[in-house]
């Protein structure tokens, strides 16, 4: 739990950052991430599985 918990002190939301849109809305999220590095991206993506290995294996 350390590990997660330090990684999710480390990365805040930017709660401004997220709108609310139709699920039928076109998605600018493809050219999001196009746009950062394949490093960032695959830090996200770690990240992203390690909170999840944390929910279900506790």
């Amino acid at each position: 739990m350390d590990g997660v918990q330090s990684l999710m002190n480390e990365f805040k939301i930017d709660k401004k950052a997220f709108s609310i849109a139709s699920i039928t809305d076109e998605s600018d999220e493809k050219l999001f991430w196009l746009s950062k590095s394949p490093a960032e991206r695959l830090e996200t993506a770690e990240y992203l599985r390690q909170i999840v290995y944390e929910l279900w294996h506790t």
